[in-house]
């Protein structure tokens, strides 16, 4: 199923599923839009459905990228919104005014959608130790660790 996504910016008809899972290249996967949420008049949430999603922790973000008809692809970096014990992948996305992904994210994009997602990344990976581990196992830790 084709999806329309008319932006001011021409990022053209949605590409089907069948149609992005063919030309995602490594490292990028196919998320679809579960859900769309109106957190404010700027903000929208966008709870994904990304298979093959191995998980997450706290603090990690995704890449986002969009590919425009003409081949033109603009990436954002998003901070996961949805708790790690999730099987979906929220991401809440504030407009900015004339930004390019924003403007799309909050206002042109529909269920069903497909979108191209790299990810999850950041300073943590799913088992690393977290900064509340490092400080609690050493035995320099403030009082308010131990």
């Amino acid at each position: 199923m084709a999806v329309s996504l008319i932006h001011r910016h021409p990022w053209g008809r949605a590409a089907t599923l069948d149609e992005t899972m063919t030309r995602v290249p490594r490292g990028w996967r196919v998320a679809t839009v579960s859900r769309l949420i109106e957190e404010t008049a700027r903000a929208r949430a966008i709870v994904l459905d990304v298979p093959g999603w191995a998980g997450h922790v706290a603090g990690q973000n995704v890449d986002v990228r969009l590919t425009a008809e003409d081949g033109y692809q603009a990436e954002r970096s998003y901070a996961i919104a949805s708790a790690p014990e999730s099987a979906k992948v929220a991401l809440t996305v504030e407009r900015i005014d004339d930004g390019e992904v924003s403007s799309f994210l909050t206002g042109t994009l529909r269920v069903a959608d497909a979108l191209e997602l790299r990810g999850p990344s950041a300073a943590r990976s799913p088992g690393a130790p977290t900064m509340a581990d490092r400080c609690c196992s050493s035995r320099t830790a403030p009082a308010s660790c131990r």
